[in-house]
């Protein structure tokens, strides 16, 4: 009888050590086992980049435009809350083909495409999509058409700002766009290279046959750099 108190007073006693690991470190042991794994692609041949045209009901302006997100999928089995990306500079290949700080900023955020929000909740194995860039391109019948020819007005620009979509000019050429991207518990942010060329081609043919837009990794990225 004597024994069996103490087999049961044991078992007790480890079921409220037990517990008491888990109320002190339970957020920190699940971590081990659930945790978010954010994934990045672009492609313009997918739904990464989208073209679309918008006419004036007067039918004199016409907008053209190449819009193109990052898409971003959560392949862990943990909610990666609070998700945020900023950009804080922009790097343009020069004549020797190296790339050099082409523009800085004070962090700004993007937008995700979905809520046009700053900050998003990425739920596990669903697919989110970034707002980073676009080229757009103003064509006019009448007035802002080149006299005597057919060419039409295409910059490349970078979407910024949670509060109204900014957009940031860097014309043509060839750019990396360094992304950071935070969540809630994140050690480090996760650095994304996006690599985006625009030739600055000012004829009415296709937007995409003309744009190409790729990720690159950290060791490229800094092999590329002046």
């Amino acid at each position: 009888m004597e024994t069996q108190c103490s087999i049961i007073d044991i078992i007790s006693a480890l079921g409220s050590i037990i517990l008491a690991i888990l109320a002190i470190w339970g957020r920190s042991i699940k971590t081990l086992f659930y945790k978010p794994k954010l994934s990045f692609s672009i492609n313009t041949t997918n739904d990464s980049c989208v073209e679309c045209v918008e006419a004036q009901s007067n039918d004199s302006n016409v907008e053209k435009e190449l819009q193109v997100r990052l898409k971003l999928i959560n392949k862990g089995n943990e909610t990666a809350m609070d998700t945020i990306s900023v950009v804080e500079e922009v790097y343009k290949q020069g004549g020797d083909g190296k790339f050099f700080r082409y523009k800085e900023y004070m962090p700004y955020s993007l937008v995700f495409h979905q809520s046009r929000k700053s900050k998003q909740h990425i739920i596990p194995k669903l697919s989110y999509y970034i707002e980073i860039a676009k080229v757009k391109c103003w064509q006019s019948n009448t007035m802002l058409r080149e006299p005597g020819t057919n060419k039409s007005n295409h910059k490349l620009y970078l979407k910024i700002d949670e509060e109204r979509i900014s957009l940031v000019e860097l014309g043509s050429g060839t750019f990396i766009v360094p992304i950071k991207t935070y969540y809630r518990c994140a050690k480090s942010p996760i650095i994304t290279y996006v690599w985006l060329f625009w030739d600055g081609d000012n004829s009415t043919v296709e937007l995409k046959s003309k744009f190409t837009a790729q990720l690159k990794t950290s060791k490229e990225f800094r092999s590329l750099i002046k």
